[in-house]
């Protein structure tokens, strides 16, 4: 899995070397029961290989924060953030919309008693 060119999973690994997946995940329960979590390890692993690279990745990012490319906007954010000369700060500001309406000069169209079945319509008046 750590070698692998792309991300897979337990079942893709076992798969890809003609494994049992029963068997691997019983194996993984096990050893987890007698304190060797594979996932951990497995995070570990994969954090050593970042750090391992974290120097090349720094020398690649200064390269490129340096060189005049019009395309290097992101590498010299990432370049001030990691060095600490970049703090952004995000600022939302309060935004109230009040939305009212009047009532007090609405009247209503219909005028004809309650109660009462009527079957001529009613058509509002035009303004």
């Amino acid at each position: 899995m750590l070698k692998s060119d792309h991300p897979m999973t337990i079942a893709n690994a076992c798969d890809e070397l003609n494994l049992n997946k029963g068997t691997i995940y019983t194996e993984i329960y096990r050893a987890r029961k007698s304190g060797n979590d594979f996932n951990k390890f497995i995070d570990e692993q994969a954090k050593s290989i970042l750090q391992a690279n974290k120097l090349a990745v720094y020398d690649r990012l200064a390269e490129q924060a340096v060189s005049g490319s019009s395309t290097s906007h992101n590498d010299r954010k990432t370049f001030f953030q990691l060095t600490g000369d970049l703090k952004e700060t995000a600022q939302v500001g309060n935004l109230t919309l009040t939305v009212g309406v009047n009532l007090t000069n609405v009247q209503p169209q219909d005028h004809r008693e309650k109660g009462v079945v009527d079957t001529t319509p009613v058509i509002p008046k035009g303004k």
